[in-house]
């Protein structure tokens, strides 16, 4: 009698795994490219801005993004540990190009998450 339990547990969980992965879906245009714009875009906005200027980054667009710095990629599509741009939000990198720069407050773990969460889903440009 108690047989019949265990198909619905594991129905259970996982539709419950599903449905954790659909609510979390990350859009670069409306999760990222805001708080690009508030923290970052002042200084990686064209060849003429300051944090362009030293590492070759450009944060005020997707392209720009994903091209990533004088010295390579800054996202690795699917692994958030190995993609830069995840390391200098997170701060696990030397604090010197630890981002954002400067006299701003780190970015909170819930925006630093996000992006995180982005490059793990494949940093689609949706």
């Amino acid at each position: 009698m108690r047989l019949y339990l265990i198909p619905v547990i594991a129905g259970g969980l996982l539709l419950g795994a599903c449905s954790t992965q659909e609510e979390a879906k990350i859009s670069f245009k409306n999760d990222l490219a805001p708080i690009l714009q508030a923290h970052c875009v002042d200084c990686h906005n064209g060849p003429e801005a300051e944090g362009t200027i030293a590492s070759g980054v450009r944060l005020d667009s997707y392209a720009g993004v994903m091209k990533g710095t004088k010295f390579g990629p800054i996202v690795d599509p699917g692994h958030p540990a190995g993609s830069v741009l995840v390391q200098v939000l997170e701060g696990t990198v030397d604090k010197s190009i630890a981002m954002p720069h400067g006299t701003e407050q780190p970015l909170p773990d819930s925006k630093v998450k996000r992006f995180r969460n982005w490059v793990a889903q494949g940093a689609m440009d949706n």
